[in-house]
């Protein structure tokens, strides 16, 4: 699947952030049982959803000639949606492309906290194939390496066609100073002579968070989700026939309450092997720390996923998930940019005020005592604005009024 494809196309409908969302729909009670996910729609949980039906055309306040209905559902742990996709007389659906967007699908963007900012963007489309990405600067910054962890499932008939969807909430990064959720659902049907895009926001707009449709009153226990868990700095280093991997990750509990999770970590480096370890946690209120796992064996560099799951140590339930796909290669010395993490621009909403970034090498201090790394920025031109020294591996922040 070719998601920089994808989300070029998705992008393509985005408008300047409003601050004109509707007004806000209440939410039901949890639901009491989750829906079997087999497309048919049948399940308790849908007839106490909520339920929206109107959908407006694409950049308008115009109603959809194409009937949609869909329903929100959820319980504490995962965001539960159902989709019927209605179908004229005679109407077709288009499932033959290879990426999701450029079949018949549905897009469902979630906003935990209502920010309009910073919200998790699905495609699912009629073949049940997802895609996932997480979005901020209202929709115009997205990054599709994120992992949401959705799954699906699709039904056809002659009449249209049915989506069932689970979100986990542990995927998602969620604040603590709000209750509130947006959420946009958007439809995309391509054969004509009904080919037709719309969504359920006032003016019929895609990537526009300012619109979504807020959520009032979600039972969720928004706090022992709020861990944020930045990317990881990878270390490998040889042994013998094999390496050693130490990955350390920065977390944070965002939680205004002393909170303790269970940290599991998972590197799969495919036929290089897999590896973890586990350790239990107590994190003070809003309090940020390294967690480091230590010497994980693989038998070659390459490809790998770094998974860390934060669970809940008594009953093992899944807070937070971050999944993190990192090529690890052996070299003397390695350089990632932490800030900004998107490099192609930098907007002035953003408020960038340092540019940050590790070094990494793999140096044998004993054996070379005295050895000693330059780092630093400079310009196309060769004019030098930052010079450190660095006496071993470690991060650099530099502030960005000069650059």
């Amino acid at each position: 699947m070719n998601k920089s494809l994808i989300t070029a196309l998705a992008i393509s409908t985005a408008a300047l952030i409003t601050n004109v969302s509707a007004a806000a729909l209440q939410a039901p009670d949890p639901a009491v049982r989750p829906p079997v996910l087999d497309g048919k729609l049948d399940d308790l949980c849908w007839k106490n959803a909520l339920k929206i039906n109107k959908f407006n055309l694409l950049n308008s306040s115009v109603p959809a000639k194409l009937k949609t209905d869909a329903y929100i559902a959820y319980d504490a742990q995962n965001l539960y949606f159902a989709v019927r996709c209605h179908l004229p007389e005679g109407g077709k659906i288009k499932s033959n492309a290879k990426d999701p967007y450029s079949n018949d699908h549905i897009e469902i963007m979630i906003d935990p906290n209502a920010s309009q900012m910073r919200y998790f963007h699905y495609i699912f489309d009629v073949k049940g194939n997802i895609y996932d990405a997480w979005r901020t600067e209202g929709g115009f910054v997205g990054d599709n390496k994120w992992a949401g962890g959705a799954k699906c499932a699709v039904k056809t008939d002659s009449k249209g066609w049915n989506l069932e969807a689970r979100v986990p909430i542990s995927t998602m990064d969620v604040d603590t100073n709000s209750q509130d959720w947006a959420f946009n659902i958007a439809r995309s049907s391509w054969e004509l002579p009904h080919a037709e895009e719309s969504s359920i926001t006032r003016s019929g707009l895609f990537h526009n968070a300012g619109e979504f449709v807020p959520v009032k009153g979600m039972k969720i226990d928004i706090l022992k989700y709020a861990w944020d868990i930045s990317d990881p700095t990878v270390k490998i280093r040889p042994d013998g026939d094999k390496f050693k991997i130490t990955v350390e990750m920065p977390v944070k509990n965002r939680a205004n309450m002393p909170q303790e999770i269970l940290a599991d970590m998972t590197l799969d480096g495919g036929k290089a092997g897999i590896s973890g370890q586990s350790f239990r946690e107590k994190f003070q209120s809003a309090e940020q720390r390294q967690l480091a796992f230590r010497d994980m064996d693989v038998n070659k560099p390459g490809s790998c996923k770094i998974i860390l799951d934060l669970r809940n140590p008594v009953n093992k339930q899944l807070l937070k998930r971050k999944i993190f796909f990192n090529d690890i290669t052996f070299a003397p010395v390695r350089i990632d940019l932490i800030t900004p993490w998107y490099r192609n621009m930098i907007f002035a909403s953003q408020k960038l005020t340092h540019a940050e970034w590790t070094v990494t090498d793999s140096i044998d201090r004993k054996a070379n005592p005295d050895a000693k790394i330059i780092t630093g920025i400079k310009d196309a031109s060769g004019k030098v604005y930052l010079s450190k020294e660095l006496t071993k591996s470690g991060k650099v922040i530099a502030p960005v009024t000069d650059l």
